[in-house]
C-alpha cells in the first residue's frame, strides 16, 4: 500500500497464531479474508491479539504488509470479557492452550468496542485465524 494513501479508519483485523506461523502464511490467510468481504486494505484502522503475539514475527509482518498499521494485544481476560452472543466461533482448544476460548474474533471486537460487530467470523487454516470487526458508525 502506498504511504500516501488515507487511512479510513472502521475495520479491525483480530489474529491468531501459532509459535510456528510465517508472516507469509499469516498475510495470505488475511488478504484472503479481506478479499472475500470485497473489504480495500486501507479500511483496516488495526490489527488486533493476544497480547504475547504482539511480538511475532507473523503478527508484526501482516502490520508492515498492511501499511503499518498499529497493532493492539489484549489479555486472555481481556478476550473472555467479550459476551459470548457477540462471537461466532469458540474452540475449548484455544481456552486450554491460551486462556481464552476466542483470539481473532475477540480481539476484532475489542479493538473496537463494545458496539462493534463481526463482518467476518473466524477464518483459519493450520496454524492462523483472523477474523473482521466493523464499527457501526462506519458501515461494512
Amino acid at each position: 500500500m502506498p504511504e500516501t494513501m488515507v487511512r479510513r479508519p472502521g475495520m479491525s483485523v483480530g489474529v491468531g497464531c501459532s509459535s510456528s506461523c510465517s508472516p507469509e502464511t499469516l498475510a495470505a490467510l488475511v488478504r484472503a479474508t479481506l478479499a472475500e468481504a470485497a473489504v480495500p486494505l486501507d479500511r483496516i484502522a488495526c490489527i488486533a491479539t493476544l497480547d504475547r503475539r504482539v511480538p511475532h514475527p507473523a503478527v508484526q509482518g501482516l502490520a508492515r504488509a498492511l501499511g503499518g498499521v498499529p497493532v493492539r494485544g489484549f489479555s486472555p481476560e481481556t478476550l473472555n470479557a467479550v459476551a459470548p452472543e457477540r462471537l461466532r466461533t469458540v474452540s475449548e482448544k484455544t481456552r486450554q492452550t491460551v486462556g481464552c476460548a476466542s483470539v481473532a474474533e475477540a480481539a476484532a471486537l475489542c479493538a473496537l468496542g463494545s458496539r462493534a460487530r463481526l463482518l467476518i467470523p473466524r477464518r483459519a487454516d493450520a496454524r492462523a485465524t483472523c477474523a473482521v470487526a466493523t464499527s457501526p458508525s462506519h458501515g461494512p
